[in-house]
């Protein structure tokens, strides 16, 4: 991966930083990479929270299915 704004190599680095757009407990959930040549920092969303948030979607579909049916 490359850095938007210098095009440098981006490294993992760590998330022990505090964030006030972020709630503590979604940083765990988050993976960072800083620029080695500018320093800039980068977060994505972790591999794990793509996926349970996938398992909450298909959760949600299926009480509303259910409560269709029901009906």
């Amino acid at each position: 991966m490359k850095c938007i704004e210098c095009s440098g190599k981006l490294v993992p680095a760590t998330t022990n930083f505090k964030l006030d757009s972020i709630p503590p407990i979604e940083i765990q959930y988050l993976e960072a990479y800083k620029c080695t040549q500018c320093n800039e920092i980068y977060l994505t969303r972790s591999a794990l929270q793509k996926i349970e948030s996938i398992e909450e979607k298909l959760h949600e579909s299926e009480e509303i299915s259910w409560e269709v049916v029901k009906a």
